[in-house]
């Protein structure tokens, strides 16, 4: 029986056991140790799994660092999908109408339910249990690649098959091991740099800057000693997330005054509205001036 040696995995770290003579050998020739093959690969690849950009696809996949860019897609089908969908929100927008089967997304004719006679049998022949399953991946892929709970608009499909298989879509995220959010704008949230956020709609906002290596601060005074503050500022850019505007009159006459602020001292100021962020993202297109400064600025340093 051959002598055996005690190593680790140099990608996960698990401890396993190689031959004395594969062992000397790679330390001769300076071969790091893998469990796997798939460890083997996993440690070259150099990218990060992320969402396709197609509001109407759920899929995860990989992509190279070097290859990501404002829009991401799974296939070229999605992406035509999503720039034929690019202008406009909602199905009702568009005035069309998708088959019933959850996650089939073919359009069909008003006067159809399904398009096809195969997805008429597959979503009746489907159970509470499929359903179940399929809510409970959907929610687990989105906190994987996003790292916070989705909110029912951004995940329209999902919500309605939650709601027949748990009755509702928090207790939806209760069994699927998370902590819901009630109230879009009730709780304080940690974002991925350590930035506590006033809201789950500014922590996105956060997470979208940081994610792009963009250097902003939170809570910085207005000039002049006020004691309003904005809720980003990049630069000399003053980045304000207007999530009450239309439903509080306090909030709209306390923004009025920022507004005004901005005005006496010349500030560069940035509205964000929740259209901007819920169903579809729209933060490449509002905040383009703070990408173009922070792309300047890579380049002088």
């Amino acid at each position: 029986m051959p002598t055996l040696a005690n190593v680790n995995c140099n990608n996960c770290g698990a401890p396993f056991e190689i031959t004395l003579k594969r062992y000397n050998e790679s330390i001769k020739n300076n071969w790091k140790f893998y469990c796997t093959k798939s460890c083997q690969v996993a440690i070259r690849k150099k990218g990060k799994y992320i969402n396709c950009g197609n509001p109407l696809c759920e899929k995860i996949f990989y992509r190279s660092y070097s290859s990501i860019n404002s829009s991401n897609y799974c296939s070229r089908g999605c992406s035509n999908s999503a720039h034929n969908l690019s202008s406009l929100r909602t199905s009702k927008e568009l005035n069309i109408k998708y088959c019933l089967r959850p996650f089939c997304y073919k359009i069909i004719p008003f006067g159809n339910i399904y398009c096809s006679i195969h997805c008429q049998r597959l979503h009746k022949s489907r159970k509470i249990s499929d359903y179940k399953k399929l809510t409970l991946s959907s929610i687990s892929n989105f906190f994987t690649a996003n790292h916070r709970i989705p909110t029912k608009r951004e995940m329209e499909s999902t919500y309605k098959i939650a709601r027949k298989a748990f009755g509702r879509w928090n207790r939806a995220i209760e069994i699927a091991g998370y902590i819901p959010n009630p109230v879009l704008f009730s709780h304080r949230h940690l974002a991925l740099d350590g930035h506590i956020c006033d809201s789950l709609a500014e922590r996105i906002v956060d997470d979208w800057l940081f994610d792009r290596g963009i250097t902003h601060e939170t809570n910085v005074s207005y000039p002049g000693g006020s004691r309003y503050t904005v809720d980003f500022k990049v630069g000399d850019y003053w980045i304000e997330y207007l999530g009450l505007i239309n439903s509080i009159d306090k909030y709209k006459k306390s923004f009025q005054q920022k507004e005004s602020l901005a005005k006496d001292y010349n500030l560069k100021l940035i509205k964000i509205y929740p259209s901007d962020l819920f169903p579809l993202c729209n933060l490449e297109s509002v905040l383009e001036p703070v990408i173009m400064y922070h792309a300047k600025s890579f380049v002088m340093i």
